[in-house]
C-alpha cells in the first residue's frame, strides 16, 4: 500500500479513509483524487457532497478542485454545493506545454 509506505518513509498522514481502517489510523487532509474518480467526470458535486456527509464535522471541508475540469469552474461549483461548510479548496494549476 502506498499510504503505508509513505508513513514508513516519514510522512505523517494520508487522506484515504479505507486505508485508515486497515492501518488503524485516522485519515486526515483533503479528499483523495480517487473519490472524485469513483464518482466520475461530471459528478464532482456528488463526490463533494459524499465527503461532506461521510466525514466527521470537525474535519475541515477542503474540496479537491482539479480532477476533471478547469480549476476555476470546479472551485465555483464546490462553493455552490458546499456553501458555508466549505473551508477551502485544493487545486494544482495546470502547466501548459510550451508547444500549446
Amino acid at each position: 500500500m502506498v499510504e503505508r509506505s509513505a508513513l514508513i518513509a516519514g510522512l505523517d498522514g494520508f487522506s484515504h479513509v479505507a486505508t485508515g481502517k486497515i492501518l488503524e489510523r485516522d485519515a486526515s487532509g483533503t479528499m483523495p483524487h480517487a473519490l472524485l474518480i469513483c464518482f466520475g467526470k461530471g459528478n464532482q458535486e456528488e463526490a463533494w457532497r459524499a465527503f461532506d456527509e461521510a466525514v466527521d464535522a470537525d474535519v475541515p471541508r477542503v474540496a479537491l478542485c482539479d480532477t476533471y475540469s478547469d480549476e476555476v469552474d470546479e472551485v465555483l461549483r464546490a462553493a455552490e454545493v458546499l456553501g458555508d461548510s466549505l473551508d477551502s479548496v485544493r487545486s494544482t494549476p495546470q502547466v501548459l506545454d510550451a508547444a500549446t
